[in-house]
């Protein structure tokens, strides 16, 4: 038993640490994000970050299951121990070992559904963690939906910038142009143009 308990603080201590090195990288894609100069960048970021959440949920799954191992080992060794006292009770001609097969009963059955639960996921734990990484999933579609339509508000913010920019100094040439006829042909013109840019968005 006590070594049983020293495989149980190992897949314990190895869960922790791999949380923890998750929790860093998790902290580190931030960090990357905030310095983040492309779209393209942002995107991958985040598909990184979702990834790594849903494999901090897997190993916390498959922390779950080797526990759930370790159980089995445990109960193993106790109806072995069981089948011992039985065994030796028998080859002595005794009869006394009632309490210690309906214990060996009881660890048998248990063991059973414990492996039948493993065979089949058959636990509340499994449906929690399915539905965390769906939720996950869900996430961080949002959040790359929310990086495109920023990107895209950015740049049409961008156009309008420069197209603003463009006319003003169309403006300014205009502006020194000699007074005539040409200077207002060209007033004209641009301000059709403009009148049909803005009416073609």
């Amino acid at each position: 038993i006590r070594q049983l308990g020293f495989e149980l603080d190992k897949i314990n201590e190895k869960a922790d640490a791999e949380e923890r090195l998750n929790n860093i990288r998790l902290t580190q894609i931030q960090l990357d994000k905030d310095k983040a100069t492309s779209t393209k960048e942002l995107l991958g970021l985040e598909e990184e970050a979702t990834n790594v959440r849903i494999e901090m949920l897997d190993k916390e799954f498959q922390k779950f299951v080797d526990t759930q191992k370790n159980t089995i080992k445990t109960k193993q060794e106790e109806a072995d121990r069981l089948q011992a006292i039985i065994d030796r009770n028998i080859a002595k001609g005794r009869s006394d070992h009632t309490s210690e097969m309906e214990q060996l009963k009881f660890r048998q059955q248990e063991i059973n559904e414990i492996q039948q639960n493993l065979a089949t996921n058959n636990f509340a734990i499994y449906q929690e963690i399915e539905q965390k990484k769906v939720q996950a999933t869900r996430d961080g579609e949002k959040a790359i939906v929310e990086i495109r339509q920023k990107a895209n508000q950015d740049y049409k913010a961008n156009l309008q910038e420069r197209l603003n920019i463009a006319r003003r100094i169309e403006d300014l040439e205009n502006q020194l142009m000699e007074d005539g006829l040409e200077k207002e042909l060209e007033i004209n013109r641009d301000k059709f143009r403009r009148l049909r840019e803005d009416t073609e968005k």
